[in-house]
């Protein structure tokens, strides 16, 4: 059964008719009853541009698809092919305040899962084994593995805003570990939880087509400032393994753990992970 949609014509300027309070005193009009064939689902008409109604499910799917889990009404408009109607997306999403929040003109998604993801990988992060002066490697394995696997589920703008802060937090010297903060050697174990991530993501890539461009794009230019940026050059043992980790060299492992098997860590420029310039950036500060 085709759509039906209404379609007000003003015919210009009468008297006042109480009548109808539809509309405004010094108008009259008329309401013409049209059908539009050939199109599923409600449709809005602006002028001559007839767009589909959109659902809160294609909204949500939208802001579920890119790298953070939001966007602009803008935005979110332009995505959709013919470019959705403002205020049709702005009555959806205010019809659902439980599953969107509107802040300014940005729209963002919530999703109990990825929050619970982002919780759950927070969690592995902070555990006792990641707390003592220096990171155990056959200790933080298991933890880093179960890591990856919540982060793969997460928002990856997401993601990469935990890795910076956990950066943020980590000593430049050996010392003990206090509350909020983390060991010297932290890095390490960051870019294990990177590469076991970015090899996850691809080989689901693989199995599912979901590839692991997203979460690449949201990590590489923030590699400098996770691994890198307070990290001091001889003061920590571990150097060489993130030198050979980004250069495309045969790398000293870590320690001769399950961390260095050839399923973690991986040669990141040899592989093409990243961008090739957030990759030099790093190189810089290793050589």
């Amino acid at each position: 059964m085709p759509s039906q949609v209404f379609i007000v014509e003003q015919v210009g300027q009468g008297p006042a008719d109480p009548s109808t309070n539809h509309f405004d005193n010094d108008y009259r009009g008329r309401c013409v009853q049209k059908r539009i064939a050939g199109r599923r689902g409600p449709v809005w008409r602006r002028g001559r541009t007839t767009t589909q109604e959109r659902t809160s499910d294609d909204i949500a799917d939208f802001l579920l698809s890119g790298e953070n889990d939001y966007a602009s009404f803008q935005e979110i408009c332009k995505n959709f092919d013919p470019p959705a109607d403002p205020q049709q997306i702005r009555a959806v999403i205010e019809r659902c305040p439980d599953r969107f929040t509107v802040s300014k003109d940005t729209v963002t998604v919530l999703d109990a899962q990825r929050k619970e993801a982002i919780t759950c990988m927070i969690k592995k992060l902070v555990v006792r084994d990641m707390a003592h002066v220096e990171i155990d490697p056959n200790k933080a394995c298991e933890h880093i593995y179960q890591a990856a696997h919540y982060a793969l589920k997460a928002t990856p703008c997401r993601v990469a805003q935990i890795l910076g802060s956990v950066a943020k937090a980590t000593l430049t010297y050996p010392d003990e570990v206090g509350k909020g903060v983390y060991p010297a050697n932290m890095p390490l174990a960051l870019a294990c939880l990177i590469d076991r991530m970015v090899y996850l993501a691809r080989k689901r890539g693989e199995q599912t087509g979901l590839g692991s461009e997203l979460l690449e794009k949201a990590l590489s230019p923030k590699l400098y400032d996770i691994l890198l940026r307070r990290w001091v050059v001889g003061r920590i043992k571990g150097s060489q393994f993130l030198a050979n980790m980004i250069l495309a060299q045969d790398y000293l492992p870590w320690s001769n753990t399950s961390l260095s098997q050839s399923n973690g860590i991986l040669l990141w420029e040899r592989l093409g992970y990243f961008e090739a310039k957030d990759l030099d950036k790093c190189k810089q500060s290793l050589s």
